[in-house]
């Protein structure tokens, strides 16, 4: 590697052999993945029966209440992609009938949870929808909706975009995540610990609105909330490469490196300390009448989650105190029963399981 790339590498923040592992795979194809079995139901998907999902609903609200619980939530989404449709009618003439998405779209404008905040914005420039639509101005409403002068959804995040319509409110997902971590995600001291990874220019905004609405939830709900921030690492982003697999300049002689997918995330999950985090992508939310499903399997799935948390703390106890015959059983069975796992033999050819 050239001193200049290895020079422009490290101002970028990556480590030269992680970058050089990039092109390489770019250049000879990536590894495979070495896959014993598929998941199925008993081994390696556990099925919870109508006595299983009782008792850890059971569990789980005492058990949280003495422990770190976090709702991880991936937030740094766009919202560019949803919305690819509208550009292509904003860039075109303005004919409803050469654009099937645009024209569902304006049939259903009303329906939309966004839709108070266009109107709004739109009567504010001396129109409205109604105006607009009586005028087939249509390209003013994609326009106010879209703009960065309008509502700006076509440069915002997703968590930022008004999803559920209420009758008394019109929810974005962040808010929808601040209601559902009320259902599942109250930990010790009476407190719902809430973590977005966002993109850093939009973290204000993402500020802004839950200042909005924290205060009610709080009000109405007597929960504690802690809100925490965190931004996707740029030392885990992927080098760009030209059709040739050499690295890509900008015009500037930058490299250009592209944001790694949600795995890169787990830099940021290993810098959270809590006993249980759920994680949720941040449109992954639904509105209040479905959410007993979520909050029932949630709860289900963290009281499970804190037994075996239990389980391995006793077996590591056991195993710190004395190894014996009756430890390492304790050990074994937990990993097998537990965790699922399967224990290789032993040199002398016995099987660890056996011992449990």
């Amino acid at each position: 590697m050239n001193p200049e790339l290895y020079t422009k590498i490290l101002d970028q923040g990556m480590d030269p052999a992680t970058v050089t592992q990039q092109i390489d795979n770019f250049k000879n194809g990536f590894p495979f993945l070495k896959i014993i079995a598929p998941a199925t139901p008993g081994h390696g998907i556990k099925v919870l029966n109508a006595e299983e999902l009782k008792h850890f609903l059971e569990i789980y609200p005492k058990k949280a209440s003495q422990k770190e619980i976090v709702k991880f939530v991936p937030a740094s989404g766009a919202a560019s992609r949803m919305f690819k449709d509208l550009f292509s009618f904003l860039e075109g003439d303005g004919d409803l009938e050469k654009s099937s998405f645009t024209k569902k779209f304006i049939q259903n404008i009303e329906k939309f949870a966004f839709y108070e905040d266009l109107d709004l914005y739109l009567r504010s420039q001396g129109s409205s929808i109604a105006a607009s639509l009586a005028s087939r101005d249509y390209k003013k409403i994609v326009a106010a909706l879209l703009s960065e002068e309008g509502l700006g959804y076509g440069s915002l995040p997703k968590g930022l975009l008004r999803f559920h319509k209420y009758l008394n409110e019109n929810r974005t997902p962040a808010h929808e995540h601040l209601i559902e971590g009320v259902h599942y995600a109250v930990g010790k001291g009476n407190t719902v610990k809430i973590h977005f990874t966002v993109s850093p220019e939009h973290e204000e905004k993402f500020n802004t609105e839950i200042e909005s609405v924290l205060p009610g939830i709080q009000e109405a709900t007597g929960l504690a909330f802690e809100i925490s921030y965190s931004q996707q690492k740029k030392s885990t982003d992927t080098i760009a490469v030209t059709m040739d697999n050499e690295p890509f300049e900008e015009e500037d002689g930058s490299l250009l490196f592209r944001p790694a997918g949600h795995g890169a995330l787990l830099e940021n999950l290993n810098d959270i300390k809590a006993d249980l985090i759920f994680i949720k992508n941040i449109d992954n939310v639904v509105p209040d009448r479905l959410k007993s499903t979520t909050k029932e399997y949630k709860m289900a799935i963290g009281g499970l989650l804190l037994e075996a948390q239990e389980k391995i703390f006793d077996a590591i106890r056991a195993m710190d105190q004395e190894i014996t015959h009756q430890s390492v059983a304790q050990a074994a069975q937990v990993y097998h029963e537990v965790l699922g796992g399967k224990i290789p033999t032993t040199e002398s050819g016995q099987s660890l399981e056996e011992l449990a």
